[in-house]
């Protein structure tokens, strides 16, 4: 008696079973299909709204051969859930893999972009360290040729330290001559005068 309750049983749980909410999860429509959606489980009413392939779509409860699903727009229905796979449909994951390639072909440009700034900039860099360089050369000429110029003047300097002193000794010596003569002469002339009265005799 135990086991027929659990054979005429066994069916009805396998209804309610398929017939309880399923978890909130995420499914897609496949490829190359327009799927219509419903507000009647039996989709007998005339859609309110189509699914293209790849859109995805919230799955709030599964009956079979039925699925009540929730669109983007938050708007609630039933659509055949033979339609519906939960791997994401070729034509989406080109599509989001384009996209990927597009921004990452935009990173890539901005990092040229970036590395040629860089390189500009690095150039300008350069050509201010040669130009740099040439100044500190041309600099340092300069700097040898005034040491030149310095030494020479030196040199100058040392050969009139050198003969400048004869030509004042030679006018010292004649000066003193001179001066001698005329102090001997102013003797003479004095003592004679006082030899004579005051008188000079010559």
């Amino acid at each position: 008696m135990g086991l027929r309750a659990v054979k005429r049983a066994g069916p009805c749980l396998v209804l309610l079973l398929l017939a309880l909410p399923a978890a909130a999860e995420t499914a897609y429509v496949t490829d190359e299909l327009r799927l219509g959606v419903h507000a009647l489980q039996d989709t007998s009413d005339r859609p309110f709204a189509n699914l293209e392939s790849g859109d995805a779509i919230e799955i709030l409860e599964w009956r079979r051969p039925y699925a009540r699903v929730r669109l983007e727009d938050g708007r609630e229905g039933w659509v055949r859930a033979a339609f519906l796979v939960r791997e994401e449909p070729a034509k989406r994951r080109v599509a989001r893999l384009e996209a990927e390639r597009d921004r990452l072909a935009q990173e890539l440009a901005g990092f040229r972009d970036g590395s040629d700034s860089l390189a500009a900039r690095l150039a300008a860099l350069e050509q201010r360290a040669r130009a740099a360089e040439e100044q500190a050369a041309q600099a340092a000429a300069e700097l040898a040729a005034l040491r030149a110029d310095t030494e020479q003047d030196r040199e100058r300097l040392a050969q009139l330290r050198y003969s400048l002193p004869a030509v004042w000794s030679a006018a010292l010596a004649l000066l003193a001559l001179f001066l001698g003569m005329g102090l001997a002469a102013w003797w003479l002339d004095r003592r004679s005068r006082q030899r004579h009265g005051g008188f000079r005799i010559y």
